[in-house]
């Protein structure tokens, strides 16, 4: 039975005898939202380094029922967003504690969603559906061992560049920090359902462009675009099934005038709000 479900018939019997009467559903109830506060909080600190503090609503209703029923009656933001899915759950404690942005996220048609990021996740919401995108992997990463993929070196290293194992990245840098952080920090835009692409400048040169006769003309800009990918089927007992998406993401420098021609309307906050270079 839902968590909602089972408040409910609680409610009742609190309204119709002033005490829960059904002690073992309580106690169920306790459970699970118990479960989901701590599924939330624990990954927000854990994932996020993020502190919003939501109400353990299983310990008020543990101890005070009066005030659990109260706030039950009167649509409680904090206590209804625990009866609905982990993801949205998460998403809507976020925008009750002023933790979501408005104003940084594009749509394909350039209207902006609602998100919030953390290291290797995303989730938005256009405001009817709630999405996330987690556990990205970076194909930067040199020394990447994933089943799904190998490292994607096509903008990491440049066939113009004299010696194809040379960097675009600034040497020294890591590109897998400094792309996680423009995911996480920077401003994007969808340009499809599966591909969204997210754009930073630093406050110091974090790589170069390739010029005419193999120049490397130095930047302070980064692009990053980050793809939901179908897994492949896995057949299992005569049938072909569906295994859900995985997501990864490769970054690679760019210049103004590219800055300006990809993000669009987004231009002028990329230029207002420079990250600083991971160490």
């Amino acid at each position: 039975m839902a968590i909602e479900d089972s408040v409910r018939i609680l409610n009742k019997e609190y309204l119709t005898s002033g005490s829960v009467t059904s002690h073992s559903l309580k106690k169920s109830v306790i459970r699970g939202l118990e479960n989901k506060w701590k599924t939330i909080n624990l990954r927000l600190i854990n994932k996020g380094n993020i502190y919003i503090y939501p109400t353990d609503w299983s310990k008020t209703l543990s101890s005070n029922e009066l005030y659990f029923f109260t706030e039950y009656s009167s649509q409680n933001k904090e206590l209804h967003a625990l009866f609905r899915s982990t993801v949205i759950a998460e998403f809507l404690l976020m925008d009750i504690h002023g933790r979501t942005r408005a104003n940084r996220l594009q749509d394909k048609k350039g209207n902006y969603l609602e998100d919030f990021r953390y290291s290797k996740r995303l989730v938005f919401s256009d405001g009817r559906k709630v999405s996330s995108w987690s556990n990205i992997v970076s194909l930067s990463d040199r020394g990447l061992k994933w089943s799904m993929s190998d490292p994607y070196p096509k903008h990491l290293y440049n066939a113009k560049l004299k010696k194809i194992t040379e960097s675009m990245y600034g040497k020294d840098l890591d590109p897998v920090k400094i792309e996680d952080l423009v995911l996480e920090k920077g401003f994007g835009k969808f340009t499809k359902e599966n591909r969204a692409y997210f754009f930073a400048k630093f406050d110091d040169e974090i790589g170069y462009v390739p010029g005419d006769n193999g120049q490397k003309i130095p930047t302070d800009t980064l692009k990053v675009q980050v793809d939901r990918v179908t897994r492949p089927l896995k057949t299992q007992g005569g049938k072909k099934h569906r295994q859900g998406f995985f997501f990864q993401m490769h970054g690679y420098p760019i210049s103004d005038n590219e800055l300006q021609s990809d993000s669009g309307s987004l231009y002028n906050d990329i230029v207002c709000n420079k990250l600083k270079i991971p160490t």
